[in-house]
């Protein structure tokens, strides 16, 4: 009898001690959902002050870009302003253009509008040796970016 009373004594103890682990344990849980919830929160409000930043940047930029994309088109300008000269083997004309080799053997096509032909492309004709001279971006994989000035025979 006596070990009985002694189980029972033990087991109500730790029965006491479950429910008051538990207890304490609910107002943590509790306690750190109200935490949770507060760093949501204040993690929440700075995102919007983030997103307020960066919208208040990208405008600032956007007017920033409006005054690089003019710089730019001076730039262009500029560029195109720079004459610069061909001289290699008339290939083919047509009617909205004409390609010439230049003496590496690099085919180079430029284009006009059509029916507004560079001064002196009418001089020539595909085998003769030309000078062209041009503004704008001259590339060998690219389209013709820019303006021919003259056609010339070399």
């Amino acid at each position: 009898m006596r070990k009985n009373m002694v189980r029972a004594l033990v087991l109500a103890t730790a029965a006491a001690a479950a429910l008051a682990f538990t207890a304490c344990g609910d107002k943590k849980a509790e306690e750190t959902t109200a935490k949770q919830e507060s760093s949501v929160e204040t993690k929440a409000g700075e995102s919007m002050k983030d997103e307020t930043k960066k919208d208040e940047t990208k405008a600032g930029e956007s007017m920033k870009g409006e005054t690089k994309a003019e710089e730019s088109k001076k730039d262009e300008k500029a560029m195109d302003a720079k004459e610069g000269t061909l001289v290699g083997t008339l290939d083919e004309v047509k009617d909205f253009s004409f390609t010439v080799t230049d003496e590496k053997g690099t085919s180079y096509m430029f284009s006009f509008e059509q029916g507004k032909a560079p001064e002196g492309l009418s001089d020539v004709k595909a085998g003769d040796k030309v000078t062209v001279t041009y503004t704008g971006t001259l590339s060998e994989v690219d389209p013709f970016d820019g303006t021919i000035v003259s056609v010339k025979k070399a």
